[in-house]
């Protein structure tokens, strides 16, 4: 019988192996952490986007109500504390009934800027007609 060496039956990973396996799953924890950032990123943005838009929505709803009325063009602004968060503008258009026959309309067009970041304004713009029954 021959005797064994003791090199032969050693358990256990090389300094290599484990390096390698520490490299790899380094570039993995940071692909996920760069993935984990942007989809915060996201989320927040679209926080803000909803802000806004219910801001819009609001203001919407008001001039609605007396739009045909007295269909003033406008700005208002959302503040959280003393920084303006949101900007909101409105123009009417006058809109003739297409037959000559029935009530008009107005067409309003609202942009909204939201803040994203200081300095830095993500602009939308909403375009709806508002019947005028008369």
């Amino acid at each position: 019988m021959k005797p064994r060496s003791p090199r032969t039956h050693r358990m256990g990973f090389t300094l290599v192996e484990v390096i390698v396996a520490l490299v790899i799953f380094t570039v993995g924890l940071m692909g996920l952490m760069g993935t984990s950032m942007l989809a915060t990123r996201m989320i927040v943005h679209s926080q803000q986007t909803a802000i806004g838009v219910a801001f819009a929505k609001r203001t919407l709803d008001s001039l609605r109500v007396a739009g045909c009325a007295a269909p003033l063009n406008g700005s208002a602004t959302l503040k959280r504390g003393t920084t303006t968060v949101d900007s909101l503008s409105w123009t009417f258009t006058a809109q003739a009934s297409a037959t000559g026959i029935g009530p008009a309309a107005q067409s309003v067009r609202l942009i909204l800027k939201s803040l994203v970041a200081p300095n830095h304004w993500r602009a939308g713009l909403y375009e709806t007609e508002l019947s005028c029954l008369v």
